[in-house]
């Protein structure tokens, strides 16, 4: 398993982030108090531990 989590580790951010799960095949509706969110309202991340991340942020993208 280390061996795993070196190699991954080895990998760019661009090639760690396409290995893992996208949030456009995850999300399937979105609404946020009364109006409709999609994708463009998260920004994403990437952890060693739990891979991709996904952050909802209203203000950012002022829905």
């Amino acid at each position: 398993m280390e061996d795993l989590l070196q190699a991954v580790n080895q990998l760019s951010y661009q090639n760690k982030t396409m290995l893992g799960h996208q949030l456009d095949d995850m999300l399937i509706s979105c609404n946020y108090g009364s109006k409709h969110c999609d994708v463009n309202n998260f920004t994403s991340s990437f952890n060693y531990a739990l891979g991709n991340c996904y952050s909802f942020n209203e203000l950012e993208r002022h829905i």
